[in-house]
């Protein structure tokens, strides 16, 4: 099982040790979205979008600043278009050390090697930056590939998932309380040079786990997707994660090793 959960984490899917053998994963500086955005939260942040007692209202504009109630100007709980920011609290587990952590969609272009376009995602962390190539079409995220690069700059190391790794599907059928199904690629790493380095055959289960469930993070409380995703290889290795997502503002809240809340954004 070590050296399994070894080479799982490795590949970028994160791990941590939960009850008995199960393993939980974990996915992904305070960079302020306005002058006043502070990285702290401490539930009081003036939101009227949330009324305190377990359900979200509606937002009075779309105005795209969730610190003042406002949402995106659509409704998807994935609201993926170039000039979106959000800013998360990370808090680990095991340690309890908080920092933040940043993500923008900065540009949409289209990678050599590639004959379709993608959404660069770029999440600023303490120790470095991670920039994302997505493919958004109709309900549906993909995952392209993912560059790991220090506080210097210098690459760290390179993942491409073949076929795409799903970031999340809003299909009638794949938002329906109780859902579930599996999806396959290869985790393949590379190394600052693009030499091979590694390569997973990794199965996720995707599960609903509700539709409408209250999740709290320090702007308030939203109605939200409840999904879990268990990725698991050929070797037995099992790693598990739970998002909720709120409409029109994304990712609220997620729970690994690490606990990550929504505490602004920024929407189109």
């Amino acid at each position: 099982m070590r050296r399994t959960v070894s080479r799982l984490s490795r590949l970028g899917l994160g791990v941590r040790a939960g009850a008995g053998r199960a393993l939980l994963a974990v996915l992904l500086p305070c960079a302020a979205l306005t002058p006043s955005a502070g990285c702290g939260g401490d539930g009081a942040s003036g939101n009227p979008d949330a009324n305190g007692d377990g359900a979200a209202g509606e937002p009075d504009a779309h105005n795209g600043d969730c610190e003042a109630g406002g949402r995106a100007g659509n409704d998807r709980y994935l609201p993926y278009d170039v000039g979106n920011v959000w800013r998360y609290r990370v808090t680990k587990v095991a340690t309890g050390e908080v920092t933040t952590k940043r993500q923008e969609l900065t540009e949409t272009m289209t990678p050599e090697g590639e004959t379709e376009p993608v959404i660069v995602q770029l999440t600023t962390k303490p120790n470095g930056t991670a920039e994302t190539w997505n493919r958004k079409g109709g309900d549906v995220v993909y995952r392209i590939k993912q560059i790991d690069r220090d506080g210097t700059g210098a690459i760290e190391r390179q993942n491409a998932y073949t076929p795409d790794r799903l970031r999340l599907d809003e299909s009638a059928a794949r938002i329906t309380d109780g859902a579930t199904w599996t999806e396959e690629f290869d985790s393949i790493e590379y190394d600052a040079v693009g030499v091979e380095t590694g390569r997973v055959a990794v199965t996720e289960t995707w599960t609903i786990a509700g539709v409408d469930e209250a999740c709290e993070s320090p702007l308030g409380t939203f109605r939200c997707l409840h999904v879990q995703r268990t990725a698991s290889d050929a070797d037995g290795g099992s790693v598990m994660k739970d998002y909720w997502f709120a409409r029109g503002l994304g990712k609220v809240r997620e729970e690994g090793d690490a606990r990550e809340e929504l505490i602004g954004c920024l929407l189109e």
